[in-house]
């Protein structure tokens, strides 16, 4: 989903709950919006973005310790340090580049909403993504699809493999999409993936991929109508139906 909470950010994050997404949204904002004068990211500021007034874990207040990846996933895969390691996450991102950061928050988006045991798993493969090696996290987290995970954390597992792949293997991507659409078709992710899906048959130009892309959108429409991602496919779909297009 695309949104712009303020000045000079914008960015796309998955549709969740509502309080999930706007805690994302703002600390995405935090961590990738241009500078402001005056207002610059702490630490302090990216952790509160996500827990709101709640007590912060002071450890990492402390000087410029950032978290490794190794310790976000540690602390996402036990209970206990849950809450620590999606803190984490955002001190993690808040110290990288843009293009780096995007992988963490989107780990954010999936931990927030999954076990623990698949919540660790997701932290190693974006840990795997992070180093250029998108295709090893992602068989990561196909082995996790494949155990004996919770049908709704194996789904969300698979939707965070097509965002790894989107940018190196769009293709596998949109394998891994259609797959996500078939065997869950309830699942949270499946609006954003069947979006995800259209948008790229309609990058590879053709017939047949336009048909398939019309469906897709139709078929997201017919279902969920008043999903925040309807308009963005009722735009896709009108492009695709015109003239020439």
């Amino acid at each position: 989903m695309s949104a712009s909470p303020g000045p000079g950010c914008s960015v796309t994050v998955p549709v969740w709950s509502a309080a999930l997404q706007t805690a994302l949204l703002t600390a995405t904002c935090l961590l990738l919006a241009p500078p402001v004068p005056g207002h610059a990211l702490t630490p302090e500021a990216a952790v509160r973005s996500l827990s709101g007034p709640g007590p912060i874990s002071p450890e990492f207040l402390s000087g410029d310790t950032i978290p490794s990846a190794e310790e976000v996933a540690r602390l996402l895969g036990a209970q206990d340090s849950r809450d620590q390691g999606l803190q984490a996450i955002i001190l993690r991102a808040s110290s990288l580049p843009t293009d780096r950061a995007t992988l963490w928050i989107q780990l954010l988006a999936t931990a927030e909403r999954t076990g623990v045991e698949a919540g660790g798993l997701a932290a190693r493969a974006v840990a795997r993504a992070d180093e250029r090696d998108a295709p090893g996290g992602v068989a990561l987290l196909l082995q996790g699809v494949e155990g004996g995970l919770p049908e709704e954390d194996r789904a969300a597992l698979l939707a965070l493999a097509s965002h790894l792949l989107t940018d190196p293997e769009p293709v596998r991507a949109a394998e891994l999409r259609r797959r996500l659409i078939r065997e869950w078709p309830d699942a949270l992710e499946i609006p954003e993936a069947q979006v995800q899906l259209a948008r790229h048959l309609l990058g590879q130009g053709g017939e047949a991929a336009r048909e398939e892309a019309v469906e897709i959108l139709e078929a997201l429409l017919l279902r969920r109508p008043s999903h925040p991602l309807a308009p963005e496919a009722r735009r896709l779909r009108q492009g695709a139906l015109r003239p020439g297009s």
